[in-house]
């Protein structure tokens, strides 16, 4: 098998499931972006500036009949875990 035959391989089932993410609402991000939202790191899987937003604007800490903002720290802990 060639090499561009294998690229085509690989690529051929990726393609459907781009296209389909993309019909639900995702966005393709160009791989200089995905790398500025994880902070630089290749290796990091979460978008970190795009899930710390998030997680500060849909959470909240209910305790002892009081609802607390959540915090940077506290999105900082959640997506360590």
């Amino acid at each position: 098998m060639s090499s561009s035959d294998a690229y085509l391989e690989e690529l051929s089932p990726q393609l459907p499931a781009l296209q389909l993410l993309i019909n639900l609402g995702w966005h393709y991000l160009p791989t200089a972006e995905a790398l500025a939202l994880r902070d630089g790191k290749q290796k990091h899987v979460v978008l970190t500036g795009v899930l710390d937003p998030w997680l500060a604007e849909h959470n909240a800490i209910d305790c002892k009949s009081a609802r607390y903002a959540f915090s940077a720290a506290s999105a900082n802990w959640s997506i360590c875990i």
